[in-house]
């Protein structure tokens, strides 16, 4: 974690916040267990100096991308911000401290659970 406002305005998200917002995409968008959308934005920059082509994008810009996780309402959930541009979405999310912490099982994320209708368990 970067500072403290980070945890005033963005805490770090219990079990009940991702069940909440399970609940929350089903109801309204029809998802069940969904927890979250996922997404990168890609932030125009200024090349920094000595930079190379680490920021440079396939949108023929320089930037930065805000990843970030969001609920049902479009509210922020998770947030990692400062990838390289030239990076994916998904090497960014899976080189992020919030995709380790995915990945180690330490973001609180509810027990699996059944779809409904169905009698398998989906994570």
């Amino acid at each position: 974690m970067c500072s403290h406002m980070e945890h005033i305005y963005l805490p770090e998200p219990t079990e009940n916040i991702w069940k909440k917002c399970a609940e929350e995409f089903e109801n309204r968008w029809g998802f069940p267990n969904c927890i979250g959308s996922v997404d990168g934005k890609h932030v125009t920059i200024k090349r920094p100096n000595n930079s190379g082509s680490s920021y440079w994008c396939y949108l023929h810009k320089y930037s930065i991308v805000l990843m970030a996780i969001v609920g049902p309402d479009y509210k922020f959930i998770c947030v990692d911000i400062g990838g390289f541009g030239k990076n994916s979405d998904g090497g960014i999310f899976e080189t992020s401290n919030m995709g380790k912490r995915f990945e180690q099982n330490l973001m609180s994320v509810p027990a699996p659970r059944f779809l409904p209708g169905q009698n398998e368990i989906c994570s």
